[in-house]
């Protein structure tokens, strides 16, 4: 579990660097875009202005040849540059940034600048016509020659302002540009980095998990061997010490019934007291055969109905029932499950004899059944389980005797008996033993919780499948 958290962290950290360093280069990669579209646009700027120059100096040029050769196809050319000169500056309009107040202060003086000069050439046009004297005509041509000049100085300024704006636009552009494949490459590295580690760490896991997992059939190969060598000397054992018990009682039983008149009252109470330890220990053999047979069950898995199985459990302990006068609750249905009928039959019973088996002097037992759905975390005492399993939750709750809580996880030992062979209250710390197996059979737990002289309650967990 160590392991794997510290891959996990391991590969979080990775991927975190991983994603940065890919936002840093999507940052540097708008930056450029940015500055890159900025140059593209300030070029788009100082070509517009240079189309506006050479408009107005072609329809310049076009006028004044008319002047000179007097030959009216050189208006043809004026009147069509003429037409160009608006939508040029209509063009520069559009291109200036809303954000750009000098520009705008500038374009504000070029848009005027062009009006004089073009109200200038349709007046020196018209002059032409109406033949006025000639000494007017080189007082409009120089005065028009001025306006020329002011509109050839407002786009030399504009120019000049876009010039210092491109430099810095086209070297910020060229840092991000020339930054971009560090980045990339820096970025490509680290993921074949993460690539190779993470490869590596996968074979590794993948290496100890299929060594564990060979461990495990090697112990699991040992423990099926050392249980069948369990359970042969356990079967032999207990079948040769049933024949001498079966004498013992046989014996004692013949003692009873045909000497019982030349034993003397002492020896009357040790035939009694050997007969009924040899019951005992017929039982205990018994007890301890149904534990062992539990672990080697041949009995197929199927849906099995708790409400039936309960039904017939009391049906079974029905005169102890009245024997005790008890009373038994249940709060609610209990569910189908995936199991093992013959294995909660004797679960069940377990539980409910045991609760019967306890009970407080001149006090009715009351058992109280439940069922509810529980977590992973509950039923297994694991703070940060794997898997966010469900359970079946079932409650068996008694105001029996109890028991110290400090003792239960030691009742569902083998031969652990809370109370000393001397005490009223009888058994054989074995009945517990198998509702813990049975519910390990069933991949469940099993969980107690009591108080002494206030009753106890065993939680039984069946996972949902």
């Amino acid at each position: 579990m160590k392991h794997l958290r510290l891959t996990s962290v391991s590969f979080a950290i990775s991927l975190a660097i991983l994603v940065i360093l890919s936002l840093l280069f999507y940052d540097r990669l708008k930056q450029y875009t940015t500055y890159a579209d900025a140059v593209n646009h300030t070029y788009q700027l100082i070509a517009a202005l240079n189309k506006l120059e050479n408009y107005i100096k072609d329809a310049e040029t076009s006028q004044r040849g008319f002047f000179l050769l007097h030959d009216s196809s050189m208006l043809e050319p004026f009147n069509r540059f003429s037409k160009n000169i608006q939508p040029a500056v209509d063009s520069i309009r559009g291109l200036v940034r809303d954000d750009d107040t000098l520009q705008k202060e500038r374009l504000l003086q070029l848009r005027y600048a062009v009006i004089i000069r073009m109200a200038y050439m349709e007046k020196m046009r018209q002059m032409q016509y109406s033949g006025d004297n000639q000494q007017h005509v080189l007082s409009l041509l120089k005065d028009s020659d001025n306006a020329m000049d002011s509109v050839r100085t407002r786009i030399r300024s504009m120019e000049e302002a876009e010039q210092r704006a491109l430099q810095q636009k086209t070297a910020l552009k060229n840092i991000y540009e020339l930054s971009l494949p560090a980045y990339l490459g820096v970025i490509f590295v680290f993921a074949i980095i993460i690539f190779i580690i993470s490869f590596i760490f996968i074979v590794l896991e993948y290496r100890r998990r299929l060594l564990y997992q060979r461990e495990l059939e090697m112990k699991n190969t040992e423990l099926s061997a050392y249980n069948q060598e369990l359970q042969q000397i356990t079967f032999v054992a207990s079948h040769d010490l049933q024949e001498p018990l079966r004498k013992i009682r046989t014996f004692t039983s013949r003692l009873e019934s045909r000497h019982a008149n030349q034993l003397s009252e002492e020896g009357a109470q040790i035939v009694k007291r050997l007969s009924h330890s040899a019951v005992n220990m017929q039982e205990l053999i018994e007890d301890i055969m149904n534990y062992t047979s539990l672990a080697s069950s041949d009995e197929l898995q199927n849906k099995a109905d708790l409400n039936i199985i309960l039904q017939d459990v009391l049906k079974d302990i029905e005169p102890v029932i009245q024997e005790k006068k008890a009373t038994i609750n249940m709060i609610n249905g209990l569910p189908v499950i995936p199991g093992y009928r013959t294995q909660l039959y004797v679960l069940l019973r377990s539980l409910l004899d045991n609760s019967l088996k306890f009970s407080r002097d001149k006090v009715r037992p009351v058992i109280t059944i439940s069922y509810e759905q529980a977590n992973e975390t509950e039923a297994t005492d694991i703070s940060e389980p794997m898997n966010d399993r469900l359970f079946y939750k079932i409650t068996i709750t008694d105001n029996g005797i109890g028991f110290s809580q400090e003792f239960a996880d030691k009742i569902f030992n083998l031969f652990q008996r809370l109370h000393q062979p001397q005490s009223s209250y009888k058994g054989k710390g074995i009945g517990l033993a198998i509702v813990k197996r049975i519910m390990i059979n069933h991949n469940g737990f099993v969980r107690a919780t009591a108080r002494e002289n206030s009753g106890a309650s065993f939680h039984l967990y069946f996972p949902v499948k």
